[in-house]
């Protein structure tokens, strides 16, 4: 029987969104819920929680989940079915132009420099329009055989990993080093980086979208194609410069 911890680290009190994910979510079978709240750096937070799991637990899995996100109930069975040891959910940046949260590819020079999937991720959601939801939280039913894409550098807004990973990773898992993300920086970069190094692979679930609140809003695929539709993305994937001469509202 599979057994998942899910983890939490939150600045402030978590939404409603969020509550409801957490109470709806659907497990194989014991679920424990556990948070760290307070002001606090990200990566300081996930080290803390980790190092409560592994101290504290004997669970199986991780899911690592935001308290900004909101997922649909059967996200946690759908990543588990990949019986893989580290894999996300399909997220989005909550701030434009909104893009994806996976980089598959690396700068042919500078090796520390990561690029989002930008037209492959569009094309997906195509071939997929159900990712199109006005909740922003869903899971492909059935699932598509090709969902499962390797990535070198990923999220942890919705991240489940197994026990075994966490143990082969020198603490600390989580470690910010600067602030430009598109250079490998970020901490979920390093938690990633370091899940590689200890020769696991590192996936995303093009089958389940996690959606990224803000405000009332929920952040999810569909953003993201509008400003796909009107934008001129970077290298990296970071930033989409608007494309098109947009009306006059008052001529």
């Amino acid at each position: 029987m599979d057994r998942v911890c899910i983890c939490t680290v939150a600045a402030g009190e978590p939404n409603w969104h969020f509550t409801e994910s957490v109470f709806t979510l659907k497990a194989p079978g014991l679920k424990l819920f556990r948070h760290i709240a307070g002001k606090q750096g990200v990566d300081d937070g996930h080290n803390r929680i980790i190092e409560w799991f592994l101290g504290h637990t004997e669970f199986e899995w991780m899911l690592s989940l935001d308290s900004d996100a909101k997922v649909h109930r059967q996200t946690l069975m759908r990543l588990l079915s990949w019986d893989v040891k580290c894999v996300s959910a399909l997220a989005f940046q909550r701030v434009p132009p909104f893009p994806p949260v996976c980089y598959t590819e690396r700068h042919p020079v500078n090796k520390e420099f990561f690029g989002r999937p930008i037209q492959r991720v569009a094309e997906w959601i195509g071939k997929h329009p159900e990712l199109i939801h006005q909740s922003r939280a869903i899971v492909l039913d059935p699932r598509p055989d090709d969902a499962l894409w390797e990535v070198v550098r990923g999220g942890a807004h919705c991240l489940l990993t197994h026990r075994s990973v966490l143990e082969a990773i020198e603490p600390p898992w989580f470690v910010r080093t600067g602030k430009n993300v598109k250079e490998g920086s970020g901490a979920d970069f390093t938690f990633h980086r370091k899940a590689r190094e200890a020769g696991f692979k590192t996936y995303v679930d093009m089958s389940v979208v996690a959606g990224h609140t803000t405000g009332g809003l929920v952040i999810g695929a569909l953003d993201f194609l509008v400003w796909n539709a009107v934008g001129t993305w970077n290298a990296s994937g970071t930033h989409a410069d608007i494309r098109v001469t947009l009306p006059d509202p008052d001529p």
